[in-house]
């Protein structure tokens, strides 16, 4: 359905199962964790022979140095 998040989907199909709102939640988040890893695994591989510039560099190094803060 346009407009449905994944997310929102398995949450709602969940919630119809009967499952409590957090175990929902918690069902949806462990059903992303594969795909997430698997697309930055499939992207890492991609970049991996190409050579960043500076800008991309830096800007990735922010991104990941803020990351690790939370």
């Amino acid at each position: 359905m346009p407009g449905v998040s994944r997310n929102g989907a398995t949450i709602t199909a969940a919630r119809l199962l009967g499952f409590r709102r957090d175990a929902a939640n918690r069902i949806s988040r462990d059903a992303a964790l594969p795909v997430i890893a698997g697309a930055t695994l499939l992207k890492l591989i991609r970049l991996s022979g190409a050579r960043p510039s500076a800008d991309h560099a830096a800007g990735f190094a922010a991104g990941f140095a803020r990351a690790q803060q939370q």
